[in-house]
C-alpha cells in the first residue's frame, strides 16, 4: 500500500510507548467467553478483548459492524454502506466461521450461513467480547475462526434514564431514549432507538451488475430489554431481548427501487441456582430469528430462520483444584421460505465438560464437546491451552483446538439457477488451531503478541456455479495488541499480518483466499480529562485478491477517524464522531459504494431519578 502512515504502522506498534492492548479492550474484572465460567482477566488463556459502554458512546447511530472492523484479527468486506449484507473474516477464515451470540444465543441466518451484525445497533449494547480462534469444542459449529458475543445493555445499581439525538451528514439521523436501574431484587433496562441515513448507491459503478444512481437508505428500529429478579440467595431469573426491524434499500438495476424489510434479534429466558457455594447451575431457554423479506427486480423472495436453544449448564468451584463444567443444550434450526428448499430444519444435540485451573504461575484450561447432527455425522471437538507467569507481568501461553463448520441451507440445497445451485454432497468443514502467545500486562501497559495456524479440510468456497469443498487452506498469522494508558494519555493499537492460503491440488494452489489483506492495522492517540475526551485514530489495510485466481484485486486504504466528547454539564453531554475525515474512496467489494466523509453530532442527556 502506497499511504506513508500505514507503512509505517507496524514499527510504531512495536514502540515501547505503545506496546500494549488498546483502550477498548482494558478488559472488566471478569470475562465469561473464553471459557463460559466467568474468570478475572488475569486467568484467561484465550486472545479476548472487550469493547465496554464508554467505547461504543463513539459509534452512536451505527450498527456493530462498524465498531468490529477496527478490531485485531478482523476483517470485513461490505457491499453498500451501512446496514447493507456484510461479511466477517476473522483470523482470515470464511464469514460463516464466526459465531455471534446475543446474550448466550446463536443469532445468524441458517439459510445463508452469516450473522447480519449490520443490524445490530449498537445503543442496544452493554459490551461485546470478541474471542479470536477456534472454539468448537465450547460452542460447537461455526466458530472456525472465533465467538463474538454481544450482551444487551443491564440495568445499573442507581436508576438512570438517558435521552440522544443525532444528527450527521448522508441525512444521517438517531434517537434513543432508555430506562435502567436496581429496585430492590430487581434489576431492569428498557432501550428503544431508531437511526437511519440516506446512504449512497450500493452500487457505485455504472458498469457493475445492478446499477441503480439512486441513493439507497438504511432504517433501523430496535428495543432492547434486559430484566434479572433475585428470588432468593439459591434463585435467580430473568429475560433479555434484542428485536430490530430494518428497512434496507439495494440496487437492483436501473428503475427498480430494490429493497427488503425485517426483523433481526435474539430473546432468552433464565434461570441461575445456586445449590451450595461451590455449585450453579444456569438453565437458559433463548431463540434468535433472521426474518428477511425481498423485494426487487424479480419480485418478492422471503427468508426467515429462526433457532431455538436449550441449555443446561452445571459448574463446579472446586477450590485449589480448579473449576468445572458440565453442559448439555439443544439447537432446533429452521427456515421458512417461498423458495423450495429439499430440507427445512435440523437438530443438533450437544455434550460438553470444560476445566479452567491456577495456582501460583500456572493456568490451565481444557474443553470436550460432542455433537450430534441431524443431517451429518457426529463430530468430537476439543481444546486444551496452558499458560506460565514466569514473571509478575509476563506471562507466556500455548493452545490447540479444533473445530467444524456445518455447509448452510443455501449450499446444500439452493434450487438450480443460471449463477448458483446447491450441492448436497458437501461435507462439514474442519479445522485444527495452534497458537501462541506472549502477555505483559502493568497498571499502565498491556501487551499481547499471538501467532496462530489454522489448518481447515474440507473449506467451503464458492467456484461457479455452485460451492465446493476445497481440499485444504493453511492460515497463518500474527497479531499485535497495545495500549499505553497514563493520567490524561491513551495511545496504541494493533497490527495483523495474515497468510491465507488455499491449500488444493490444482490451479489455484497456494493463492491467498479472497478478500484477506495480508496487513492491516489501527493505531490511535487520545486525551481523557473529567469532563471532555478526544481521540484521533487511523485504520487501513493492503491489497485484498478478489478472485481465487489472484489475478485481479482491491487496492490498499487507510482512513482517519475522529471522536470526542464534552460534558456541557454534569447530566448534558454533546459527542462528535467523524469517519473517513481526508474522504478517502476506497472499496470493499469490486464497484460496491462506500462512504466518505461521514459523521454525527449527538447529544445526551442523563436526568437524575
Amino acid at each position: 500500500m502506497s499511504n506513508l502512515a500505514f507503512r509505517l504502522l507496524p514499527l510504531v506498534c512495536l514502540m515501547p510507548a505503545t506496546v500494549a492492548m488498546a483502550a477498548e479492550t482494558i478488559l472488566p474484572t471478569t470475562v465469561i467467553t473464553a471459557s463460559r465460567i466467568q474468570q478475572p482477566l488475569k486467568q484467561v488463556l484465550g486472545d479476548i478483548s472487550v469493547i465496554e459502554r464508554a467505547e461504543l458512546e463513539r459509534y452512536s447511530g451505527e450498527t456493530v459492524l462498524e465498531v468490529l472492523k477496527t478490531q485485531a484479527g478482523i476483517q470485513i468486506r461490505g457491499n453498500g454502506g451501512i446496514g447493507k449484507s456484510s461479511s466477517i473474516f476473522m483470523r482470515g477464515t470464511n464469514s460463516s466461521h464466526t459465531l455471534v451470540l446475543i446474550d448466550g444465543v446463536r443469532y445468524g441466518s441458517a439459510s445463508g450461513g452469516a450473522p447480519a451484525v449490520e443490524h445490530l445497533p449498537v445503543e442496544q449494547i452493554e459490551r461485546i467480547e470478541i474471542l479470536r480462534g477456534a472454539a468448537a469444542s465450547l460452542y460447537g459449529s461455526d466458530a472456525v475462526g472465533g465467538v463474538i458475543q454481544i450482551f444487551t445493555r443491564q440495568g445499573q445499581v442507581r436508576p438512570q434514564a438517558f435521552v440522544s439525538l443525532g444528527a450527521g451528514n448522508y441525512g444521517s439521523v438517531q434517537a434513543s431514549t432508555g430506562i435502567s436501574g436496581t429496585w430492590g431484587q430487581t434489576q431492569a433496562a428498557l432501550t428503544v432507538s431508531h437511526s437511519e441515513t440516506d446512504g449512497v448507491s450500493a452500487v457505485s459503478n455504472s458498469a457493475g451488475f445492478g446499477y441503480d444512481p439512486d441513493k439507497d437508505g438504511y432504517r433501523n428500529t430496535s428495543l432492547g430489554l434486559n430484566l434479572s429478579q433475585k428470588i432468593n440467595a439459591q434463585l435467580s431469573v430473568g429475560a433479555t431481548s434484542l428485536l430490530a426491524k430494518v428497512n434496507n434499500q439495494y440496487d437492483g438495476g436501473i428503475g427498480h427501487d430494490s429493497y427488503n424489510d425485517g426483523y433481526n434479534g435474539a430473546a432468552n429466558l433464565w434461570a441461575t441456582m445456586r445449590f451450595s457455594p461451590q455449585i450453579q447451575s444456569d438453565l437458559k431457554i433463548g431463540r434468535s430469528i433472521d426474518d428477511n423479506d425481498n423485494y426487487g427486480s424479480g419480485g418478492k423472495s422471503s427468508f426467515k430462520t429462526e433457532q431455538t436453544q436449550y441449555q443446561l449448564q452445571n459448574t463446579a468451584d472446586m477450590g485449589r483444584f480448579g473449576t468445572a463444567l458440565l453442559g448439555l443444550e439443544r439447537l432446533e434450526q429452521q427456515i421458512e421460505s417461498d423458495t423450495a428448499f429439499a430440507q427445512t430444519q435440523r437438530k443438533v444435540d450437544s455434550a460438553l465438560l470444560g476445566y479452567v485451573f491456577e495456582h501460583n504461575q500456572f493456568s490451565l484450561q481444557a474443553n470436550l464437546r460432542h455433537d450430534q447432527n441431524s443431517q451429518f455425522d457426529n463430530e468430537t471437538t476439543y481444546s486444551v491451552g496452558a499458560g506460565w507467569r514466569f514473571l509478575p507481568t509476563w506471562q507466556l501461553g500455548a493452545s490447540m483446538g479444533t473445530s467444524f463448520k456445518a455447509p448452510s441451507f443455501n449450499e446444500l440445497y439452493w434450487p438450480d439457477e443460471p449463477f448458483f445451485k446447491g450441492n448436497p454432497s458437501l461435507r462439514p468443514e474442519t479445522g485444527k488451531n495452534h497458537e501462541v502467545f506472549v502477555r505483559h500486562d502493568t497498571e499502565t501497559i498491556h501487551t499481547r503478541l499471538t501467532a496462530y495456524q489454522n489448518e481447515i479440510k474440507d473449506l467451503l468456497a464458492y467456484q461457479f456455479p455452485t460451492t465446493v469443498n476445497i481440499d485444504q487452506a493453511l492460515i497463518q498469522g500474527l497479531t499485535l495488541q497495545a495500549d499505553w494508558q497514563d493520567g490524561l494519555w491513551q495511545v496504541g493499537g494493533s497490527y495483523d499480518f495474515l497468510d491465507a492460503k488455499d491449500r488444493s491440488i490444482g490451479a489455484n494452489r497456494n493463492k491467498q483466499l479472497t478478500y484477506r489483506a495480508k496487513h492491516t492495522g489501527m493505531l490511535y492517540a487520545g486525551i481523557a480529562e473529567s469532563n471532555w475526551q478526544v481521540r484521533a485514530e487511523i485504520e487501513g489495510a493492503n491489497r485484498r485478491f478478489t478472485n481465487p485466481a489472484n489475478t485481479t484485486h482491491l487496492g490498499g486504504y487507510s482512513l482517519v477517524n475522529l471522536s470526542g466528547s464534552v460534558d456541557i454539564r454534569p447530566d448534558l453531554t454533546l459527542g462528535l464522531r467523524i469517519n473517513n475525515l481526508f474522504d478517502k474512496a476506497y472499496e470493499l467489494t469490486p464497484n460496491y459504494g462506500t462512504l466518505g466523509t461521514n459523521g454525527m453530532l449527538t447529544l445526551t442527556y442523563r436526568p437524575t431519578l
